[in-house]
């Protein structure tokens, strides 16, 4: 599968540039650069570093530039880590912690959440739209259960991780969430079944395009993951919460990591297969959500990440009833068109393809 092409510095591009470095000539862990003028001395500060780990590989980690911080807390203009107190660089001026160490998912968090608002502030100020600050982050580490999330507007999320070094796309999903509801604010606490995969859909895509994948929460357990680049088709060919259930059943790391959950989940897949329990009939609201997210990562592979997210951001305040996806993506096939008739045609197939007619005006 193709990469997706993004022009400013994302998550891939910052490990490249990084690795680039270290090969050349090592990291530079701290500058000191004095400018005198008179008899008075002027020297900037040392620069930050920070270790992120892997998230497939807890033994692999980058060392990266630290976003500013304030006092200790893990805070600035973008983003206020909640429960981070009292934390500070080592000698070498370096927020090194070990893997196990809760500092470490703070870090983590903190680095992800400045990267990703930065770029796509970015572009929402280009396009004239009021960008994403002060964005609260709690964090909160539970053994038993997978890493889920949950937003609150675009004020606040928190996400609960299983592990300290947990899978920045899911992070990245719920701050797609705060971005969104930054642009159409008229779209937080929807609840009909359409609206919910739109905006699941919506917050996997800006996760996605920002992190160069197509799969959300993948180091987590694979058989959890979210694939944005599925072909699906409504209604008859779509991701059930039986058929995500009965999935992650069979996986033997998943009964062996959440042994609890994995009991519960058998018990209503049991109800759900003697005909007991029919709410399982329902299309899951994440993994179905590709009928609408796999047109658009196909357009950004063709024409640029860019492109597709500034006609997804200007399409978005037009999108008047969420909970209907052809007027979703008739918004988009608007925008589109607008910018490029052949990009805006082959969007309208693709929806229709898999059941999103375009709204007829």
């Amino acid at each position: 599968m193709a990469g997706l092409t993004i022009a400013k510095l994302t998550y891939m591009s910052i490990q490249a540039f990084l690795s680039n470095m270290a090969a050349m000539s090592g990291l530079i862990l701290s500058l000191l650069v004095s400018t005198w003028t008179g008899a008075v001395a002027f020297a900037k500060s040392p620069t930050m570093t920070a270790k992120i780990y892997d998230r497939f590989n807890m033994d692999s980690s980058i060392i990266v530039q630290m976003p500013e911080t304030k006092n200790g807390k893990l805070e600035n203009s973008t983003v206020k880590i909640g429960s981070a107190e009292n934390v500070y660089p080592d000698a070498n001026n370096c927020f090194c912690f070990t893997i196990n160490d809760i500092r470490s998912a703070h870090i983590k968090a903190f680095y992800f959440a400045n990267k990703k608002i930065e770029y796509y502030n970015g572009i929402l100020q280009n396009l004239g739209f009021p960008t994403l600050k002060n964005l609260r982050i709690d964090i909160d580490i539970s053994p038993g259960k997978p890493a889920q999330g949950q937003a609150n507007g675009n004020e606040s999320i928190r996400i609960i991780v299983p592990t300290e070094n947990f899978d920045e796309t899911v992070l990245g999903h719920e701050i797609g969430h705060s971005i969104h509801f930054t642009v159409a604010k008229h779209h937080a606490g929807l609840y009909g079944w359409h609206a919910r995969l739109f905006v699941e859909g919506s917050a996997h895509l800006l996760s996605g395009i920002f992190f160069n994948t197509s799969r959300i929460g993948e180091a987590d357990l694979k058989e959890l993951a979210d694939e944005i680049n599925q072909e699906l088709r409504l209604p008859d060919k779509v991701i059930t919460r039986g058929d995500k259930y009965k999935r992650i059943t069979f996986a033997e790391k998943f009964k062996k990591t959440y042994p609890i959950l994995a009991e519960q989940i058998l018990r209503a897949v049991g109800k759900y297969i003697k005909g007991d329990d029919s709410s399982l009939d329902q299309p899951d609201q994440y993994y179905s959500s590709a009928v609408f997210t796999q047109p658009l990562w196909l357009a950004a592979e063709k024409y640029g990440s860019e492109v597709v997210l500034r006609i997804y951001f200007l399409a978005l305040p037009n999108v008047h009833n969420p909970d209907s996806l052809s007027s979703v993506t008739s918004a988009i096939i608007h925008e589109a068109r607008k910018y490029n008739p052949t990009m805006g045609m082959e969007l309208e197939r693709e929806f229709a393809l898999r059941g999103i007619e375009a709204s007829k005006k």
